[in-house]
């Protein structure tokens, strides 16, 4: 994150900042931050910097979250193996199938959701 762009920002703006990126509506930020709505909406409108900084906040928290549902589908894939190694097919490929239903890793990783079935299947017979 930009430390430049924040040290530009009132510390009302960085606390209504705060309030944005956690999900809360303009309205309530205004009430926790002690300003109204329509001072939000004018930052909005025409501070560069307070709208920069909001971009960087939601940028750096996407991120974060990408690269913990990253991580969160690298435990369940190695589940999954685990699954598909101690138990029948189609056990096994339920199990795969609702992951990737939740998560379309095989995109991330370029692969075709039937090569990836394939793939998990072949790797369980190498467990087997």
């Amino acid at each position: 994150m930009d430390e430049t762009a924040e040290t530009d920002l009132s510390p009302k703006q960085t606390k209504v900042i705060s309030s944005l990126v956690s999900g809360d509506s303009a309205e309530e930020a205004a009430r926790k931050s002690g300003v109204s709505s329509r001072t939000i909406r004018r930052w909005r409108q025409s501070d560069v910097a307070f709208e920069r900084a909001i971009r960087q906040h939601q940028n750096a928290l996407r991120e974060q979250v990408e690269s913990e549902l990253l991580q969160g589908t690298v435990s369940a894939i190695r589940t999954i193996i685990a699954i598909a190694s101690n138990s029948d097919d189609s056990r096994a490929l339920k199990a795969a199938q609702m992951i990737l239903d939740r998560v379309p890793v095989h995109r991330q990783v370029g692969l075709p959701e039937s090569e990836l079935l394939i793939h998990m299947h072949q790797q369980r017979n190498e467990f087997s």
